[in-house]
């Protein structure tokens, strides 16, 4: 129980956070609600998952130094979202009705994935190789003070002992709290990145686009089965696919700062966060160059934190350049088989006839492309074709077997590819509520050509 307390501390941290933005978004009540409850849980992971990692080199010898930060930080929060309540202030917002059919698949498809979930559970209750070889082993040592050295210790070098921690560190986190290691705490985690994915993609795309928009592209990550599947395996490529969806729509909806904390928050999940970040940056100043320093302050304290755990702690025992990736580079056997599995890959993303992709195409299909909004949609979908070409060149060059590669890591990175294509796909198309207040103009010039005959 003390350890699920401290995971909704967490998320109530991050939620309360981003409160203040309520209101101050474009899109309906709901809609915001949603989208800033999946983007709070999941600041308030990686936020508290900082906290944890730094305080517990700081002061060792305590059990969770930073809860008396965390608990005075969420009073300040709730005090100051409570005063702007009473205020009134940026606290309207319009009022929307879902749109029924897309509303109703989309909780049928949360529930058929909540079961697959569950079962995923049952066969594997400490989760895939990586997750008790790499997440969950060093969760355990950041959990115990004296130890914590050991989760980036040179000797675990054929598990990544590298890596960045913010997912070791919110499972430590509870486990360090509760001073027990249940395996229940990794699953409801992976679950509530799960969620924020949805959340996040549902509510950030029905703001910006409308609400049918919204709840399709939640429907495509739903029916997503590699997706669904991968939150069973209790790895960290689900959460990054959160942050790199999250700080696409705070983007999007122009919040840089917190866009900026996002993808900050993707490098501290894991390596391919930094790729996004460096891809991100690269594109907001060539597209964006009006915030890119607001991007930049956000991206600054979770990147310092990553910064410094790759330059004075990380052990150097994985290359991903070395010697012979020129060759490797120039094998066209191997570009052969790491794009044949990364398509393989993208195929076994849904099942048959509910495969997602054919989700979005019946929606392009019934709303069409609308030409006017290529300046939105030209963020994102640079940003996903760019990450996919730095994530193909890096299996090619990497000194892994190409099978290999092709048959495990692809699947893991086009998990955390597939929300950006959705949203950069989402972004192309006409908003379903033009189509609509479109019909009713050209449905009431009869009606008023009529009236006029009448008074005549």
């Amino acid at each position: 129980m003390i350890a699920f307390a401290l995971l909704a501390l967490a998320i109530l941290l991050g939620c309360a956070a981003l409160a203040h933005l309520y209101g101050t978004l474009p899109g309906p009540r709901w809609a915001q609600i949603v989208f800033l409850s999946g983007a709070g849980a999941a600041f308030g992971l990686g936020l508290t998952s900082v906290i944890f990692t730094v305080s517990e080199q700081v002061i060792w010898w305590w059990s969770y130094p930073g809860l008396g930060l965390e608990c005075a930080l969420l009073v300040a929060l709730v005090l100051q979202f409570w005063r702007k309540y009473e205020d009134g202030m940026g606290l309207s917002a319009p009022r929307a009705s879902f749109t029924i059919l897309p509303a109703a698949a989309l909780m049928v498809a949360l529930i058929l994935a909540t079961t697959a979930i569950v079962n995923g559970w049952d066969s594997l209750p400490q989760g895939n190789w990586d997750a008790w070889s790499i997440w969950n082993l060093r969760a355990k040592f950041l959990a115990t003070p004296t130890l914590a050295a050991r989760a980036w210790s040179p000797m675990l070098a054929n598990t990544h002992p590298e890596y960045p921690l913010l997912l070791s560190g919110a499972i430590g986190r509870c486990w360090n709290a509760a001073h027990e290691m249940p395996n229940s705490v990794p699953m409801a985690i992976g679950c509530v990145f799960f969620l924020s994915l949805i959340a996040i993609v549902t509510g950030g795309v029905a703001i910006a686009r409308g609400a049918t928009a919204g709840l399709i592209a939640g429907l495509a990550l739903a029916c997503s089965s590699s997706l669904v599947l991968e939150v069973s395996s209790q790895y960290s490529d689900v959460p990054i696919a959160a942050y790199f969806a999250g700080a696409m729509i705070l983007l999007l909806l122009d919040r840089p700062i917190w866009a900026g904390a996002f993808a900050a928050f993707a490098a501290w999940t894991k390596d391919e966060g930094a790729m996004f970040c460096a891809i991100f940056v690269v594109l907001i100043a060539m597209i964006r160059r009006d915030v890119i320093l607001r991007v930049l302050l956000g991206m600054l304290p979770a990147g310092i934190i990553y910064a410094g755990f790759k330059l004075f702690f990380a052990p150097h025992v994985s290359v991903m350049f070395g010697p012979g990736s020129g060759a490797r580079f120039a094998d066209g056997a191997r570009w052969e088989t790491i794009l044949g599995g990364i398509g393989g890959q993208f195929l076994t993303l849904g099942a048959g006839w509910i495969h997602p992709i054919l989700i979005l195409a019946a929606l392009a299909i019934a709303v069409r492309i609308r030409l006017d909004s290529k300046r939105e949609a030209l963020l994102p979908t640079l940003t996903a074709a760019a990450l996919l070409a730095a994530y193909t060149a890096a299996m090619v060059t990497a000194p892994n077997e190409a099978q290999w590669q092709a048959s495990t890591a692809a699947g893991r990175l086009i998990v955390q590819w597939w929300p950006l294509a959705v949203i950069a796909i989402i972004f192309w198309l006409r908003p379903a509520e033009e189509l609509a207040v479109a019909a009713e103009a050209r449905q009431a010039k009869p009606r008023e050509a009529r009236q006029k005959k009448v008074r005549r």
